[in-house]
């Protein structure tokens, strides 16, 4: 799994004039775009151009570099900390993702697909601790593994009035997973002795296990339930609470139980049928978030009716790292041709490998205020989805890359529904570096731009027009790939400067360079045959959160908002999206026909 590891290359950092140069690049094509924007312009320039003779700025960068030849990776411990791990907001609604799996047709019940998920996710945790994984690859270039180190039994811890931190127990090498069911919690022993799984019937005998005592007045009378909705508050909050707890020696354990297991399976009882939309905010929002731990880095989620899908925090797992785990799981669960049985009481012995997480002393009155709260968020948030008719089949038919396809679509639709182009981000992934993350690609390049002011006129030469745009959207991504963006050397002197306690260059004060990264459109593809929905949540107040897939057949976009936005109309974006990625494939089939 880690043999390319030593030989990655480290995270490069661009010179000064490089940066510098790529940033007004942007900064022209955006600014320039709207009224008060053009007002901006001079000032941001004049202020980027600072960075090049400011000597405070040029001992930021001696000092950043030398930062980079000391640390494996100069960029990561600012990024986990900064983006993640300070910020005080829920992390449900601003942190985690969701991913919501197609339906297994051998294992409809709720018992069996979480047995067969649980025995797949376990086996794919086997392989990693034994570093038997075989390693991933971009090309020919090797992709950096760590992250998938921070999958299983990892979990964020909340501090209060500081940064929450990340632990991994990974070290004690735990066998046991967590289940919640009734917001009551367990812990099942889902390893044997030498680390080796067990089998389905048996974890499927464990989780029956589970619902029988969770639903049985013993249980009710020894544990308050619905404890996980405490991790739904903001984080200050949920540290007091959870020092509170801490207090007894009995939740104590109880919480360090939970922190360390390989993960968390919740079994909703609920049916979700045939609402896709529901389902996904149910994987996302988590419904009254009395049945989850959004803290856990991976919680595998099924209903009654088998539906399923998974909730991830973020903060030491990218889209990449989490889909590759997926997959390890989903090829374990091709692999079993048959339905999960459940195994004999004996054989599986639940009462010597299934035990009740007690949680004592409960503050109600607090519990039931963060009940309230997350109520009341997620009803501030609207996700809509939608699914159009064709996908990369079609689009690499058209000879134009079906990333930038979407893209440039977003950007027309964006400008039609608005009347004004937008701060776009599309997260690109850096894992070709030691301990890699992302870097930012900016769909709006003076190439879409033209395209799109073509397509709001006369239309003159826009089919060609779109196929340049389509080309420098590559030509960015694959340069970003390779850590060549300025999004992050931007960020880098940023923490340079306030750590080696220099003067903060004025461009970061600046309000042009502010709108630059109000980002209103907030966008990421992962892309699996596997999954039926994608997505989280908006990262500005006025903005979309737009997850997209590039499925074979077709495109699938998950689409976030906060309902009391003035500013955002997810239902007339899709409206207008699915006509604009029409017209791209028909102005597209036009073009090529003649040539």
């Amino acid at each position: 799994m880690n043999s390319f590891q030593n030989s990655l290359p480290a995270l490069p950092i661009l010179s000064l004039p490089d940066t510098v140069a790529k940033f007004k690049s942007h900064a022209k094509n955006y600014l320039s775009s709207f009224e008060e924007g053009k007002r901006l312009l001079p000032e941001t320039l004049s202020k980027a151009d600072e960075l090049l003779s400011s000597r405070d700025v040029q001992r930021i960068q001696s000092l950043l570099l030398n930062r980079s030849r000391k640390t494996s990776n100069w960029l990561a411990f600012w990024w986990n900390t900064e983006a993640y791990d300070k910020p005080r907001l829920p992390i449900v609604l601003h942190v985690n993702f969701y991913f919501l799996f197609a339906n297994d047709v051998r294992n409809h019940c709720q018992t069996s697909r979480a047995a067969s998920l649980a025995h797949a996710f376990l086996t794919a945790r086997r392989k990693i601790e034994l570093q038997t994984l075989e390693p991933e690859f971009k090309g020919k270039a090797p992709l950096c593994m760590s992250q998938l180190e921070h999958v299983f039994n990892t979990c964020k811890i909340p501090i209060e009035n500081d940064a929450d931190t990340h632990h991994n127990y990974s070290h004690e090498h735990p066998k046991h997973i967590v289940v919640v069911y009734q917001g009551k919690w367990f812990e099942i022993q889902a390893l044997e002795d030498d680390g080796r799984v067990k089998e389905p019937s048996v974890i499927r005998m464990y989780l029956e296990h589970v619902k029988r005592s969770a639903q049985s007045s013993s249980t009710t009378s020894a544990t308050a339930a619905n404890v996980g909705a405490f991790t739904s508050l903001e984080r200050n909050e949920w540290a007091r609470q959870r020092n509170a707890l801490c207090r007894s020696s009995v939740n104590a354990a109880t919480l360090r139980s939970i922190e360390s297991a390989a993960f968390a399976i919740c079994l909703d009882d609920r049916d979700y049928g045939h609402d896709l939309t529901d389902t996904c905010r149910s994987m996302w929002l988590g419904n009254d978030a009395t049945n989850r731990w959004f803290d856990k880095t991976l919680q595998i989620i099924v209903s009654n009716d088998g539906v399923a899908g998974v909730n991830g925090e973020h903060s030491r797992m990218d889209g990449t790292a989490a889909i590759r785990v997926i997959d390890e799981a989903f090829d374990v669960i091709a692999s079993r041709r048959e339905h999960v049985h459940i195994a004999s009481e004996p054989l599986a012995q639940p009462d010597d490998n299934v035990r009740l997480l007690p949680f004592v002393d409960v503050n109600q009155t607090a519990l039931n205020h963060a009940i309230a709260a997350h109520q009341s968020a997620c009803d501030g948030v609207a996700l809509r989805l939608y699914r159009h008719t064709f996908g990369k089949d079609v689009i690499k038919q058209l000879k134009v890359s079906p990333d930038a396809f979407v893209q440039l679509a977003l950007q027309l639709a964006y400008l039609r529904t608005h009347n004004r182009f937008v701060a776009t981000y599309e997260s690109c992934s850096t894992r070709m570096f030691l301990h890699g993350r992302t870097e930012v690609i900016r769909p709006l390049s003076d190439a879409a731009r033209l395209w799109c002011e073509a397509m709001q006129s006369d239309m003159n030469g826009a089919a060609a027009l779109l196929r340049e745009a389509c080309a420098a959207h590559v030509i960015q991504a694959r340069q970003c790939a390779l850590g060549n963006g300025f999004d992050r050397h931007l960020f880098g002197l940023r923490m340079m400067a306030r750590d080696a306690d220099v003067p903060l260059p004025s461009l970061f004060t600046d309000q042009g360079f502010q709108a630059i990264n109000h980002f209103q459109l907030s966008t990421s593809q992962i892309t699996n045959e596997n999954f039926v929905g994608y997505g989280w949540g908006p990262v500005v107040p006025d903005g979309y959160g737009v997850a997209y897939q590039v499925q074979r057949k077709a495109l699938c976009f998950d689409i976030s908002e906060f309902v009391e936005s003035n500013d955002t109309d997810a239902t007339a974006f899709i409206e207008t999206l699915g006509g604009v990625l029409d017209e791209m494939r028909a102005l597209l089939s036009r073009h090529s026909a003649k040539l």
